[in-house]
């Protein structure tokens, strides 16, 4: 429900921007499950992909597509999410990232 929530709000501000939700996000997916349902569902030509999670899943993910590692090199904040750069086939050590932003970042009224 968080990752949905996060989501929504990123959807309120970038409303062009598309979302699409995946089952390989969950916690007991493996990373390369996440990267098979990329190349069936992101479109081709795609730069930036913002991913949002839940933890340790989501940070072991992002850890395994910025470094190659299973491990977690990073921390993210419940809430938080990560925007990554792709620039060849989605897989380990393939992503640069943009950003990331933590729950104390977003404007909620």
């Amino acid at each position: 429900v968080r990752a949905e929530q996060t989501a929504k709000i990123l959807q309120d501000e970038y409303p062009k921007v598309k979302f699409l939700q995946s089952e390989t996000l969950a916690p007991a997916s493996h990373s390369n499950d996440f990267a098979k349902w990329c190349h069936q569902h992101v479109k081709k030509g795609t730069k930036c992909l913002v991913i949002i999670g839940h933890e340790p899943h989501l940070s072991q993910l992002a850890s395994w597509l910025l470094f190659g590692s299973q491990q977690s090199h990073i921390k993210i904040k419940k809430g938080g999410c990560l925007a990554l750069e792709i620039n060849q086939a989605i897989g380990p050590k393939k992503g640069v990232l943009l950003w990331a932003l933590t729950p104390k970042s977003f404007l909620i009224e």
